[in-house]
């Protein structure tokens, strides 16, 4: 079958707008869903060109569904069934529910919407909360997070960037999180965006992986995002023979209670940072 580049240099349809670095992510990352018969939802359809492609790209593919807000693409005509449109805001549970009567489950997700922080956070829970167990949620161009044009700044707490970078924390919720956190890495977010309480959604978090101006984050079970259990080879200890007692030992096991170990922090970095980002503004403007 032809590459992702392959198709995307071939096609003559709809136009589709991405840098080149991006289909390199896509086909690496896409890859083992090529012949599964996958449900695909893309956020910012523009012109629909991504469509199309991702369309020629799989070939089995069950249902391929664009969001837009712009009510044009409501008149966007595709010759593949699969392909279908909605027009509503990423960040409305009510957009939702029309794309849950299509289909209420995805495989990939990507966001390439507005590229504005608060947009691609708020809409985060409502994607992910539909992406599947073994999926993959693809969110492009946070680039402009670091820009003042889309409300960004490299230091900015609220940003997607500082939010996808907190995420990262979950991939290692085993060894940190206590049920008595009265402050949890997401709850500036939640709090700040208006989101529902995350915890046990982010316990599906696998891996995230970044790439320039891109986040790639896998979910599984929470089960599989454990250590699992400890494995010895060999029978020679030498210098340590305390080790091979360790076989089969998980983590709490091996490193003792979490709770033990975890120092909770009143305030998150973000709300610090948030909170003299404010004042830094209140006293500018009392200058004026």
């Amino acid at each position: 079958m032809l590459s992702l580049c392959a198709i995307w240099d071939a096609h003559t349809g709809k136009v589709s707008d991405k840098w080149s670095t991006y289909l390199q992510v896509y086909e690496a990352a896409l890859a083992p869903f090529r012949e599964d018969q996958i449900r695909l939802l893309e956020i910012g359809v523009q012109n629909g060109g991504s469509l199309e492609i991702w369309s020629k790209y799989f070939p089995r593919k069950r249902h391929i569904i664009g969001c837009d807000i712009n009510p044009t693409c409501r008149a966007l005509e595709f010759e593949a069934p699969e392909i279908q449109v909605v027009v509503g805001d990423a960040g409305a549970e009510t957009t939702f529910t029309e794309i849950d009567g299509i289909c209420p489950e995805f495989d990939i997700v990507i966001d390439d919407g507005s590229h504005q922080s608060a947009d691609i956070i708020r809409a985060f829970p409502h994607l992910f909360t539909r992406l599947c167990d073994g999926g993959v949620y693809i969110c492009e161009d946070l680039m402009c997070g670091f820009q003042t044009p889309w409300n960004g700044g490299l230091e900015r707490p609220d940003s997607a960037a500082a939010f996808f970078r907190r995420l990262s924390d979950y991939v290692n919720l085993e060894h940190w999180t206590v049920p008595e956190m009265s402050e949890t890495p997401m709850t500036f977010f939640e709090e700040r965006f208006g989101l529902p309480p995350m915890g046990q959604m982010l316990s599906h978090v696998h891996e995230i992986r970044f790439r320039n101006s891109m986040c790639l984050i896998e979910k599984r079970r929470p089960v599989e995002n454990t250590l699992g259990l400890r494995k010895i080879a060999g029978n020679v200890a030498q210098v340590e023979e305390t080790v091979q007692a360790f076989e089969g030992m998980t983590a709490e096991a091996s490193l003792g209670p979490t709770a033990g170990k975890v120092e909770l922090d009143p305030k998150s970095l973000e709300r610090r940072a948030y909170e003299a980002l404010r004042q830094r503004v209140v006293e500018a403007d009392s200058t004026d």
